[in-house]
């Protein structure tokens, strides 16, 4: 009996992998197909549904989800900053990376203080 749960529970967990390797490839050529703005929109889609997804596993309760997509929202907003180009337009990117700080500090606020209100990340 446990040999079938876990032979089944290995070819779920196949499944479920083939189709991440499916996304990942569909996502990797509309990336390749994208112009640099296009990509940043794309990029700022996956921050959203992490954020629209912690906000759904705090309400939940669900404090290890919730740290999961938080830490990925972290890293998006990590990869913006890393992104930005100083040679072009300085200003802009020095507001960029101001309003980048400041959405990272928010997400450390949320993973950091026990109990802390989501709220601040939409403030």
């Amino acid at each position: 009996m446990a040999t079938q749960r876990t032979l089944r529970h290995k070819q779920q967990g196949a499944a479920t992998y083939g189709q991440q390797v499916q996304h990942n490839q569909h996502l990797m050529a509309d990336v390749a197909d994208a112009n640099p703005h296009q990509v940043i929109k794309m990029v700022f889609d996956a921050l959203n549904k992490h954020l629209e997804s912690a906000i759904d596993a705090i309400e939940r309760d669900d404090k290890e989800t919730a740290d999961r997509v938080l830490l990925k929202s972290q890293s998006v907003v990590n990869s913006l900053r890393a992104s930005l180009n100083y040679a072009g337009n300085l200003e802009l990117a020095i507001t960029l990376n101001e309003l980048y700080e400041y959405m990272g500090r928010k997400i450390v606020m949320v993973t950091s203080v026990p109990g802390s209100p989501f709220i601040c990340l939409t403030a």
